[in-house]
């Protein structure tokens, strides 16, 4: 749909190219945006100049297992991060796994089953950008403010403790593999990004404009 879209409108809006391999797109995306914009650069390389990561999707997870498993043998809960109990696991695991299992639809209709699949890895595959040199795209990686995120999870049922132990540290690990899906001196981030929620395009859009205009102006 998205290559449909590219061709679409490099033919009817912008003069002088004839073919979506010779628009050099810019992607912003947030969520399972993310994980469809590293799909597109992957299945045509060279196109997309640069991408910004609004909170991506944890393409390879099942989000169920980032928490331990309180029923599990030889469990204890000696030594588990204040406030975390074997109840609060077992919320934690039960709330997600009943929201963002990838087995669960959403309301979109898209589907997460094969994602951990097509992207296992989350520094790979390493992207090409535009251009002969080989060189890959600009990619700036900003995630949601720990703090901010603990309180919009609580709001869904999801034990505050629980999200500020495992659910932030495991997001940040992803967020900087997202960062080497190009090379060093081409990649940002991973950023916080102050009072911004999952959604980060909603909770602090000047921020994102400002991120995306940073990359454009490489681009010129």
């Amino acid at each position: 749909d998205l290559r449909q879209l590219v061709t679409q409108i490099a033919r009817e809006k912008l003069r002088g190219f004839d073919n979506a391999d010779e628009v050099p797109l810019v992607l912003a995306c947030n969520s399972i945006g993310c994980a469809l914009a590293r799909l597109y650069a992957h299945e045509h390389p060279g196109t997309v100049a640069g991408l910004l990561f609004l909170d991506s999707v944890l393409a390879n997870s099942d989000f169920v297992s980032q928490f331990p498993d309180p029923d599990a043998e030889g469990f204890t809960e000696e030594g588990l991060p204040e406030g975390v109990t074997a109840e609060v696991l077992r919320t934690a695991r039960e709330r997600i796994g009943a929201m963002f299992h990838p087995d669960v639809g959403n309301k979109e209709g898209l589907s997460r089953k094969n994602l951990r699949v097509l992207l296992p890895d989350a520094d790979g595959p390493v992207l090409k950008g535009p251009g002969a040199d080989g060189r890959g795209p600009y990619v700036t990686v900003l995630g949601h403010e720990f703090e901010h995120f603990g309180v919009e999870a609580e709001k869904m049922g999801m034990p505050r403790a629980a999200t500020l132990a495992y659910s932030n540290p495991y997001w940040d690990r992803y967020n900087r593999g997202l960062a080497r899906i190009t090379e060093s001196s081409r990649s940002k981030g991973p950023v916080q990004v102050p009072g911004a929620g999952h959604f980060i395009q909603r909770d602090n859009p000047a921020f994102v404009a400002a991120e995306l205009d940073a990359m454009l102006g490489k681009l010129e």
